[in-house]
């Protein structure tokens, strides 16, 4: 069951939200095969959630629609907002680190998540920080560490940094809460 078939995201004054919506016209076995979910009578149960959707059922297959939101960033939480010239970043915290997204605002309404995700924006920031490369027991990289000071972090977001970018258009003013 593939629950990123369609997305919308929700900004609200606190809180950034992934409304994820699927509809479910898969085999009985394909959906068993996740763990955390089953299937009682008429209604799909995905236990991790504690979350129950009604679908029907027609000889090995099942039907239904699936909606689910989830919270990417909660400013009331331990997240942190803030402005940096005209970007925003969202500070979120993990573990003993923070992960850090750049979000840019258009005035014609367009808004753009952005994120590190290549090898190459790696090799820009260690040239104006300093960046620890951890890796795991086979030597594969699995993450980059690195702590600039207010100016390497302004200077960085100037160069191309960020560049992992996911576009969103305002579809509406009206949220449901």
């Amino acid at each position: 069951m593939e629950l990123e078939d369609s997305s919308i995201f929700i900004l609200t004054a606190n809180r950034i939200l992934e409304q994820y919506e699927a509809e479910l016209a898969d085999p009985e076995s394909e959906i068993l095969e996740d763990g955390d979910i089953v299937l009682n009578g008429d209604t799909l149960i995905i236990e991790e959630m504690n979350l129950k959707f009604p679908v029907t059922r027609k000889n090995d297959s099942v039907f239904g629609s699936v909606m689910l939101y989830d919270t990417i960033f909660d400013i009331n939480s331990e997240g942190r907002l803030r402005k940096s010239g005209k970007n925003y970043l969202l500070n979120l915290p993990s573990d003993d680190e923070w992960n850090v997204l750049k979000l840019i605002f258009t005035a014609s309404g367009e808004a753009y998540h952005c994120s590190i995700a290549h090898e190459d924006e790696i090799d820009i920031f260690k040239k104006y920080c300093k960046v620890v490369t951890e890796t795991n027991e086979k030597g594969t990289t699995t993450k980059h560490l690195l702590s600039p000071t207010s100016k390497e972090l302004k200077k960085l977001l100037k160069l191309q940094t960020f560049t992992d970018t996911t576009k969103y258009i305002r579809i509406s003013k009206d949220v449901p809460w």
